[in-house]
């Protein structure tokens, strides 16, 4: 629930709390269509009003948090517009929560068959833990918190198919009698979905007296902690031959600069 999210700021990745506010969202926006089409009877039009503006309080109240959290994590540090929005939202939650507290007063009264059953004491503005909805901690907190900034970073592997193997003295090598394949998985390790992320593959000769072979791919979106395959395929290698093989990927501000390249060198033999 959104109490237990309010508590967990700072130790939550980014993805994960926007994950959970979109869903609690969305949760409230389906609550609210189903009374809206709902068939209600005049002893229960009061609590059912009551109930229709809880919902849509707590669902605009969730979606503003979202809005906010964006404002303070990706807004200039002196910038207060993300503290005013969080305020405002936090404020939607406690009129949602007042609604919500009269709708059971007003429930109460009401015959148990037209009331429909037993409604939970909810509240989405948590009493008992003021300090996760104090609009002025949470934003100190959320500008603190190292975990819920944007890590752009992907990682880059590869794989040649038929595999290389190792002749008697440790070098890899690889028969040159039939197309190959190289095979990149290309992953996401960063907290933000990355668009049209782009795999350069490049095979070079040692001796740089063939053309290289320059291949690229695009992959069109790669979403937090995803893995995708990339293949490149009918690749024809001249035998006799020291090769070095590139692949790379690269995204804006990517964190970790190392893994986004992988190496390697092998040699081509004549099956004859």
């Amino acid at each position: 629930n959104l109490s237990n999210l309010m508590s967990s700021i700072g130790h939550l990745e980014r993805q994960n709390i926007f994950l959970r506010l979109n869903a609690l969202a969305a949760d409230g926006k389906a609550a609210s269509n189903r009374l809206e089409q709902a068939v209600v009877s005049r002893m229960a039009a009061k609590a059912s009003g009551l109930f229709l503006v809880a919902s849509e309080n707590w669902t605009a109240g969730v979606e503003a948090i979202s809005s906010a959290f964006i404002a303070i994590l990706d807004g200039p540090e002196d910038d207060s517009t993300g503290d005013r929005l969080l305020a405002e939202a936090f404020l939607m939650l406690r009129l949602a929560d007042a609604a919500y507290l009269q709708f059971l007063q007003v429930v109460g009264d009401i015959d148990d068959e037209v009331a429909g059953g037993v409604f939970p004491d909810v509240v989405f503005s948590d009493r008992d833990d003021a300090a996760s909805f104090d609009a002025e901690l949470v934003a100190a907190l959320l500008r603190l918190s190292r975990t819920l900034e944007e890590r752009h970073d992907v990682a880059v592997t590869a794989t040649m198919d038929p595999e290389l193997i190792a002749d008697p003295n440790g070098r890899q090598v690889l028969q040159a009698d039939e197309p190959y394949a190289v095979v990149a998985v290309v992953t996401n390790t960063g907290n933000v979905g990355e668009a049209l992320v782009e795999v350069l593959l490049a095979i070079v000769d040692s001796g740089q007296s063939l053309n290289p072979i320059e291949l690229t791919a695009l992959i069109p979106f790669l979403e937090p902690d995803q893995a995708v395959a990339v293949e490149f395929n009918d690749l024809i290698l001249a035998p006799g031959v020291f090769y070095e093989l590139r692949v790379s990927v690269s995204v804006a501000g990517d964190a970790t600069l190392e893994d986004n390249v992988f190496n390697l060198t092998f040699s081509t033999i004549d099956p004859e």
